[in-house]
């Protein structure tokens, strides 16, 4: 091995580990915007599905329920989201592999997927429905959106994959 092929080595390393640290990086923000927009929209259908039937909730009571459901919710359906979108990111890759121009709506409708069939089979197989809202079809839909904005979030700061540091780092 000579003093080049040792160089260029290097240069592929460190672009790995900046890419590698820039997918991580966007995939905890994913998880983090996916739980908001998911806990958020979780706690305004409820309250909404309580007003429907006749209560009356003040802008005090709605501002509280969001607070508190941000808090609470996020020691089991952050990690939940997170397990999801890890179980999805092969399939995204391998659907996407060889075509970059796939990769937005690859991470968007795979993280909305991961979210609908996450809900869609922890009641079958545990017996528990982690968030109310996803009991009905409507709120469902809402989960997987939030997860949907999670994948785009993803895409879009995750851009530079490791094939494509290595390929920059060939390049250079």
């Amino acid at each position: 091995i000579c003093a080049f092929e040792v160089g260029i080595l290097w240069q592929t390393f460190q672009g790995m580990e900046a890419a590698m640290i820039r997918s991580i990086g966007a995939f905890l923000v994913a998880v983090l915007v996916a739980y908001v927009i998911g806990a958020v929209l979780a706690t305004q259908h409820v309250l909404g599905s309580l007003t429907s039937m006749g209560m009356n909730i003040d802008f005090g009571i709605w501002a509280h329920a969001t607070l508190h459901d941000l808090i609470g919710m996020a020691a089991l359906y952050a990690p939940l989201l997170a397990v999801a979108f890890l179980i999805a990111l092969p399939v995204i890759l391998l659907v996407c592999r060889g075509r970059p121009g796939w990769r937005r709506i690859g991470y968007t409708t795979g993280f909305f997927a991961a979210v609908v069939v996450m809900h869609s089979i922890m009641p079958m197989v545990l017996n528990v429905t982690p968030v109310a809202a996803t009991r009905m079809f409507g709120g469902l839909i809402q989960q997987g959106l939030a997860g949907a904005v999670g994948g785009y979030v993803f895409y879009r700061l995750g851009r530079a994959s490791l094939a494509d540091a290595a390929a920059e780092a060939k390049a250079a």
